[in-house]
């Protein structure tokens, strides 16, 4: 549906006057303006990234690991196999509700297909999803991926959810939440499902308060972002 361009914090300024001047407008959503924007020209949108998530969410920064990692492939800019595994494994699970409609079932192909591949360091994923204290969001993401997959994939993941199972209280219920479609159900309650599914998938209750926290810090800053994107300050 659209371009992700993940750019460095310091960078964002120039990157947004970089498409301005190619003739992109803004369609800044202050709910997220902590972390991105999206530019339009049609027929097409960029999102412009500089965190990968709302600041707080992840308990280390992963942007700049991000980026020094970086490969170039058939003259595009990407993600490394190991980062690429990280964002799928977390990302979805708090912009996308993790098994809601917003999900759609083209990104759990595309996992599904991609993973086969055997060019994944899990080691390296596991460190990278500590980092992050998110091995529970994984855990779950996970979880709603292999109850689609095929063997040759649900093998794969199968060995992968042993090494990320929360505690046993925690993964029975946010199993009910699976099991119960209830992301899908309570879609026109976003308050519902950020309070009761989202909170839970950070690892420790410090991380939850950590990524509370940065929302509020977000709120309150929404006017200094959109001055540090667009250089009005």
């Amino acid at each position: 549906g659209d371009i992700d361009v993940l750019v460095a914090p310091p960078d964002r300024r120039r990157a947004a006057h970089a498409l301005l001047d190619a003739d992109y407008s803004l369609n800044a959503e202050l709910a997220n303006i902590s972390h991105e924007a999206c530019f339009t020209r049609s027929p097409v949108d960029i999102d412009l990234h500089w965190d990968i998530m709302r600041p707080g969410r992840t308990r280390a920064d992963m942007t700049a690991g991000l980026l020094a990692r970086r490969r170039r492939v058939n003259g595009f800019w990407g993600l490394s196999d190991d980062d690429a595994l990280f964002l799928m494994l977390t990302h979805p699970a708090f912009a996308k509700y993790v098994c809601s409609a917003n999900m759609g079932l083209a990104r759990v192909a595309d996992f599904l297909l991609w993973i086969q591949d055997g060019t994944i360091d899990w080691p390296a994923v596991m460190r990278l999803l500590d980092m992050a204290r998110l091995r529970t969001a994984a855990w779950i993401m996970l979880n709603w991926y292999r109850m689609l997959a095929a063997p040759a994939a649900g093998a794969i993941i199968d060995e992968w959810l042993n090494s990320l199972r929360p505690g046993g209280l925690r993964a029975r219920y946010l199993r009910y939440w699976l099991d119960h479609d209830l992301p899908s159900r309570w879609l026109n309650r976003p308050l519902l499902i950020q309070v009761g599914l989202t909170l839970f998938l950070h690892d420790r209750l410090s991380d939850t308060l950590h990524a509370a926290q940065g929302w509020l810090r977000s709120r309150r800053n929404r006017g200094r972002d959109l001055r540090l994107l667009l250089g009005d300050d």
